[in-house]
């Protein structure tokens, strides 16, 4: 479910759902396994990149975890590593003029 929204009242850590910048994120939206070589920019890590396989090592996930993990790429770059951690890029800031609601319903 992909839907434009006004800013909201407060965010909740619920981890199947990301509010990101609409104006930064480009369609389509890809979703996608993750790749040995993938880099994003983990939010709250202003100016460091970080290889998404050493992500899921700080994560400590399991080889099972991993495998089952998807990612949201938009014109190149990854969006949110969905139920984990959105890009630093794509976040919402003080100049977010429209916000992007996605919840991601697996199964």
């Amino acid at each position: 479910k992909i839907e434009k929204a006004t800013l909201p009242l407060y965010f909740s850590n619920d981890q199947s759902v990301a509010w990101l910048d609409a104006d930064k994120v480009c369609f389509p939206l890809k979703i996608r396994k993750w790749q040995q070589g993938d880099v994003f920019q983990p939010l709250g890590m202003e100016g460091k990149r970080q290889k998404v396989s050493d992500f899921f090592i700080r994560q400590k996930l399991s080889i099972f975890e991993k495998e089952a993990a998807w990612i949201m790429e938009s014109n190149g770059q990854i969006v949110w590593i969905i139920g984990y951690r959105i890009s630093e890029k794509f976040k919402i800031s003080n100049e977010t003029k429209n916000c992007l609601f996605v919840k991601w319903a697996n199964g």
